[in-house]
């Protein structure tokens, strides 16, 4: 269980907040549901 609880803290050694990771997270999703979407519209011959 200590490896694990040294993992989910990394952030902090890095001066990063929970909430700054949460929202880096976020973006990150965000950016990959998007680079999806246009993935699927190039198949369909719809993304210029």
């Amino acid at each position: 269980m200590e490896v694990v609880a040294e993992l989910q803290d990394n952030h902090k050694t890095l001066g990063l907040t929970d909430e700054q990771v949460v929202e880096m997270y976020r973006g990150i999703l965000r950016a990959r549901r998007l680079d999806e979407r246009i993935w699927a519209l190039n198949r369909q011959g719809r993304a210029a």
